[in-house]
C-alpha cells in the first residue's frame, strides 16, 4: 500500500530549471510535509512484486496485469483556462519527468519507498470506482509528471478543474508543470489564483514560495525576494526559501532588516524612560520650591 501525504511540498537538492524545487500538491488532507522544508527526502523506487508477494513480477505478468493505459479518460472540451498558452498547446510538450514527486506516494513515513505499478494498479482502480473525483484525478495527474508525460498530466487536471475551477491545490499543481515547462506568465496567473482561492493565508506559504521561484526563474529578483520571505513568515522551517533568498543576496537584508526593528523599539523604549524619568524629576523639583 503507498500513503498519500498531503498539501506536500518535495525538495531534493538537485536543482530543476532555474534552482525551482519540485512540488506535489495532495486533495486527501489538509498537512504539509515537512520533506519541503528539510529539503533531503528523495523517493526509492522499488520494482513491481507479484500480489502474493513472492517475489518480483516478470514483465509478461505485467503485461497482462496492465492491459489499459492510466488516464482520466476523455479529455474535457472546455475550461476556463484554456486560454493559456500553456494549456492550448498541450499536445506540443516535451516528456519532463518530476520523479521527486513520487514521495507523495511512498509506502509509509518511515519507508521512501515507491512502487509505481502498484501505484498505477490502485489508481485505476480508484478510477474505475469513482471517475469524477477530484482527488483521484489529481493523483492520476501527479502519477504523469513522475513518468514525464505533460500532456496526459495537464489532461487530468485540466479535467479535475472543470468539476472545481476555483480550487487552489489544483492551480498550483497546473502552476508547477507549466513553470516546468517554462510558461512562466501562466504558472504566474495559476499560483496567485491559487493564493486567492486559499481560505486562509496562513496555509499559503506554498503558493508564496512558488510565486518567488517563477520570479526568479523571470530575473525579477525582487519580486522573487518578497514571495520567499513571505513564504518564511508563514513557514519559518522552509529551508529551501532560505536558500533562495542566499542566492538573491537577499538574505542578510532581511536578518538585518529584523534586527533594525528590534533596535529601534529598544531606542524608543529607552528614550520614553529617561523622559519619563525627566518629567518626574522636573516635577519634584517643583514641589520642593513651592
Amino acid at each position: 500500500m503507498y500513503i498519500v501525504g498531503s498539501l506536500c511540498i518535495l525538495c531534493t537538492c538537485t536543482y530543476r530549471p532555474r534552482g525551482s524545487c519540485p512540488v506535489v500538491v495532495d486533495l486527501s488532507s489538509q498537512q504539509a510535509n515537512d520533506a519541503g522544508s528539510r529539503c533531503t527526502e528523495k523517493p526509492k523506487f522499488s520494482p513491481p512484486r507479484n500480489p502474493d508477494g513472492s517475489g518480483v513480477m516478470s514483465p509478461s505478468a505485467m503485461a497482462s496485469a496492465q492491459p489499459s493505459l492510466l488516464t482520466c479518460g476523455e479529455p474535457v472540451e472546455f475550461t476556463v483556462y484554456d486560454f493559456l498558452k500553456g494549456i492550448a498547446r498541450r499536445n506540443e510538450h516535451k516528456p519532463y519527468p518530476e520523479p521527486e514527486v513520487a514521495m507523495i506516494f511512498k509506502k509509509s513515513e518511515t519507508d521512501n519507498s515507491v512502487d509505481l505499478f502498484e501505484v498505477e494498479m490502485g489508481l485505476k482502480k480508484a478510477y474505475q470506482e469513482n471517475p469524477e473525483s477530484l482527488t483521484v484525478l489529481n493523483q492520476i495527474g501527479n502519477y504523469w509528471r513522475i513518468k514525464g508525460n505533460t500532456q496526459l498530466a495537464i489532461e487530468c487536471f485540466r479535467k479535475a478543474l472543470s468539476f472545481s475551477p476555483d480550487h487552489p491545490d489544483l492551480l498550483l499543481n497546473l502552476a508547477r508543470v507549466l513553470f516546468n515547462l517554462k510558461y512562466y506568465d501562466d504558472s504566474v496567473f495559476l499560483a496567485k489564483r491559487s493564493l486567492l482561492m486559499k481560505s486562509s493565508e496562513h496555509h499559503a506559504w506554498l503558493q508564496y514560495f512558488t510565486l518567488g521561484e517563477v520570479y526568479k526563474a523571470l530575473e525579477k529578483y525582487e519580486e522573487a525576494a518578497f514571495y520567499f520571505k513571505k513564504s518564511l513568515e508563514l513557514n519559518p522551517s522552509l529551508q529551501i526559501a532560505e536558500m533562495h533568498l542566499r542566492e538573491l543576496g537577499m538574505d542578510q537584508q532581511y536578518s538585518v532588516n529584523a534586527y533594525t526593528l528590534v533596535i529601534i523599539f529598544a531606542l524608543i523604549c529607552i528614550v520614553l524612560l529617561v523622559i519619563y524619568y525627566l518629567l518626574v524629576a522636573v516635577s519634584s523639583g517643583n514641589e520642593r520650591t513651592s
